[in-house]
């Protein structure tokens, strides 16, 4: 666990400051999305959670990034997801499609939904979520692991990325959360 907190706190140490080596090259987005859902498949399912994730019809769309951070990224999200499951009745999605973006200057944007069916987020923990070591529920936090950082961590690599990351939930519905990025 010390190991965890202290790359972690190394990676957003170097996030905040842009002192980050970012391997920037072009991705196709449903080559890479099918490949981080393989290698995360049987992870989860050996976790007891149902896991589904459904490829882009478009297989046009090509994004700029750091296959490695954007893996990070995702991975954070998905076991933060598994974290705040039950395991006999767990599911986790995630979807992929195109939007158009107008208020950038990209076109389109890909948009993944990372979303489950766990406890939810109490709504007056949502604006805080991606601060550091926040945690909604601190009773359970030991139980469920995690450093507080991971949530921190994607909203940096989504924004060095162009992108950003939002989150919709509700307590005892589950928790949404959606990543998106231009497509170049």
């Amino acid at each position: 666990m010390l190991n965890r907190l202290t790359k972690d706190l190394f990676d957003l140490s170097k996030l905040k400051s842009a002192h980050i080596s970012i391997n920037f090259k072009e991705i196709s987005f449903n080559k890479w999305f099918e490949q981080l859902t393989e290698g995360l498949s049987f992870d989860l399912q050996r976790s007891g959670r149902k896991f589904m994730s459904a490829n882009l019809s478009d297989n046009r769309a090509v994004i700029t990034g750091d296959v490695e951070r954007l893996s990070q990224a995702f991975s954070n999200v998905i076991w933060n997801a598994v974290k705040h499951t039950l395991p006999s009745t767990g599911e986790i999605k995630l979807t992929a499609e195109i939007i158009e973006d107008t208020k950038t200057e990209w076109d389109w944007k890909v948009r993944i939904h990372i979303s489950d069916n766990g406890f939810g987020i109490p709504e007056e923990s949502l604006p805080y979520i991606f601060e550091r070591f926040y945690r909604t529920d601190r009773a359970r936090s030991r139980e469920i692991g995690g450093t507080g950082l991971g949530l921190a961590i994607v909203k940096h690599l989504a924004k060095l990325h162009g992108g950003e990351v939002s989150v919709n939930s509700a307590l005892g519905s589950g928790t949404t959360f959606r990543i998106e990025l231009p497509v170049r």
